[in-house]
């Protein structure tokens, strides 16, 4: 008997990835509850533990330098080839577990969340003979970097009509790229209570990013201008923590990941975003919308 029916593969680089594939399991669970089904940081899991550590350190170390993360995708977006094959030379001893890996526990259907996976199964479909059909999902919301550009995939989901077409300038075939909105947690879909008129409009805002710019104090200020009550969720931002731990109106702090029953009482939309002085779509947190 195989392992499990789906895979959804991920690198817990940052909260983003590791959320939606959470969020994807949990919502095919929901149609399908007799499928096997499993959420795997993939490249730890199969022994690539060098690789995974550097790409983990260098990701937070950036995360800290948000300009860093600006600059690196606009050199990578620049010369797209260059960087296909950049990454298919530097993930062919993935790509050759995956595929020893998939094949020998039976699996249907893999569903990469990272480019790197993304292009590693990509391979391991080439050129490997790895038997498992392979779906991608592109995290990047509202737009898609050259990371993502795997021409050879077999398809691709993207969230957002414009992260497809960032992803078809990039060389993906259009065939390929469906656009199917952005996967959240059941938690973050419950209905509001019922709220009087009288009561403040409440608003959940992941500013997330472990780097930071820019002046959140003044956006929450705007907000409670508006009469409007802030949670405020950090993540790892200790930096952030402690700048908005004595600010006026003091906010709610913690975790996308940890304090998901924080949304249930919020009426408002939740935003995410590397908080910095020209935010990008790079996301350690789930974004939100509560009917």
């Amino acid at each position: 008997m195989s392992r499990e029916d789906v895979l959804f593969a991920t690198i817990e680089a940052g909260g983003g990835h590791l959320a939606t594939a959470r969020a994807m399991e949990a919502a095919v669970r929901s149609i399908r509850p007799g499928l096997r089904l499993r959420v795997s940081d993939y490249m730890l899991e199969l022994g690539l533990f060098r690789q995974d550590r550097q790409h983990k350190r260098l990701w937070r170390s950036m995360l800290r330098r948000p300009w860093l993360i600006r600059s690196g995708q606009t050199v990578l977006d620049a010369l797209p080839a260059a960087t296909r094959a950049w990454h298919r030379i530097s993930l062919r001893e993935f790509a050759v577990r995956a595929a020893a890996d998939l094949n020998g526990a039976g699996t249907s259907l893999v569903v990469a969340n990272h480019g790197w996976l993304a292009t590693g199964l990509t391979l391991a479909r080439q050129l490997y003979g790895l038997e498992s059909r392979v779906l991608v999902f592109a995290t990047e919301p509202l737009d898609a970097s050259a990371l993502w550009s795997v021409p050879a995939a077999e398809h691709v989901i993207a969230p957002s009509a414009a992260a497809r077409a960032d992803l078809i300038r990039l060389g993906v075939p259009a065939a390929s790229v469906s656009t199917v909105g952005y996967p959240v947690g059941p938690d973050f879909l419950q209905p509001a209570p019922a709220r009087r008129q009288a009561d403040p409009l409440r608003v959940l805002v992941s500013l997330g990013g472990e780097g930071i710019g820019g002046d959140p104090v003044r956006m929450l200020r705007l907000l409670s201008g508006r009469g409007w009550q802030a949670t405020v969720l950090c993540g790892r931002n200790e930096a952030l923590l402690r700048r908005l731990a004595g600010s006026e109106p003091a906010p709610g702090l913690g975790s996308v990941m940890a304090k998901q029953e924080r949304m249930r009482p919020s009426t408002g939309a939740g935003f995410t975003s590397h908080w910095d002085s020209q935010p990008r779509t790079h996301f350690p947190h789930v974004p939100l919308t509560n009917p």
